[in-house]
């Protein structure tokens, strides 16, 4: 995560993959929802929201075409 240095920030990123709401990205994130919001408007943490989106998305993509090929 290049823009954001903030260890709760990239807990945030994580969390925003990884939960089905943004309640429950801002409990597993330990920040606020507020927090959540307010970053969410941040162009560098969308950035990196962003390329955390593409990795987990090119991620499963290989794990899928694997299993195709097996």
């Amino acid at each position: 995560m290049a823009t954001n240095d903030s260890p709760k920030r990239q807990a945030a990123v994580a969390a925003l993959i990884a939960a089905p709401s943004i309640v429950a990205a801002a409990q597993l994130a330990g920040t606020s929802e507020r927090t959540l919001h307010r970053w969410l408007k941040d162009d560098g943490f969308l950035a990196d929201l962003h390329a955390a989106e593409a990795g987990a998305l090119d991620a499963a993509t290989r794990r899928l075409v694997g299993l195709a090929g097996d």
